[in-house]
């Protein structure tokens, strides 16, 4: 089997993964900010998230989660819905029967007032970071995410678009840098 990576030496291969690689340092444009945010990693690679206001918090956790763990939320989301089997072949259907089986099928509006009154603004928020990451990582080719499940999809919150400012560097305590 022959594939057109064959042609392409060692070092080829490693900057072309390199590439395909989530970026963790400098800064980046992304549609639905309305303030600037700084995400700042310690040295074990755990984003810490500072923003102004709490849609651009929730946005960019989202958006960092689905950079560091796009493959992870799709499983997860393919679990909860039922629909493994699309990856994992037969095996996988008894497993996504149950959950088809249990999965929730109530009033979405009564759900979200039996929480918190910022839990849908939250969640709103945090599926919109995750699709603007989707959104951003659609010229790189993921093997095992084929496709923007339909359940992720939340309108976006304007055309503004304030930076991400991204940063690793190593913390010496959970201590909060002070914002600009």
């Amino acid at each position: 089997m022959t594939t057109h990576f064959a042609a392409e030496n060692a070092a080829e291969l490693l900057g072309r993964a390199k590439r395909a690689l989530a970026q963790h340092t400098g800064e980046l444009q992304v549609k639905g900010l309305k303030e600037p945010v700084e995400v700042v990693r310690d040295r074990y690679g755990v984003p810490h998230i500072y923003a102004a206001n709490q849609d651009d918090l929730f946005f960019a956790q989202g958006y960092v989660t689905a950079r560091d763990r796009l493959f992870q939320l799709d499983l997860w989301r393919r679990v909860a819905v039922g629909e493994t089997a699309e990856l994992f072949g037969e095996e996988a259907l008894e497993a996504d029967r149950f959950a088809r089986l249990i999965k929730y099928r109530g009033e979405m509006q009564a759900e979200w007032q039996s929480y918190a009154p910022d839990t849908q603004a939250i969640a709103t928020a945090f599926v919109a970071g995750i699709n603007a990451q989707i959104d951003a990582c659609q010229d790189r080719r993921f093997a095992a995410v084929s496709a923007v499940p339909s359940t992720l999809i939340v309108p976006a919150s304007g055309d503004r678009s304030p930076r991400i400012r991204s940063t690793s560097v190593v913390l010496p305590a959970p201590v909060p840098p002070t914002m600009p």
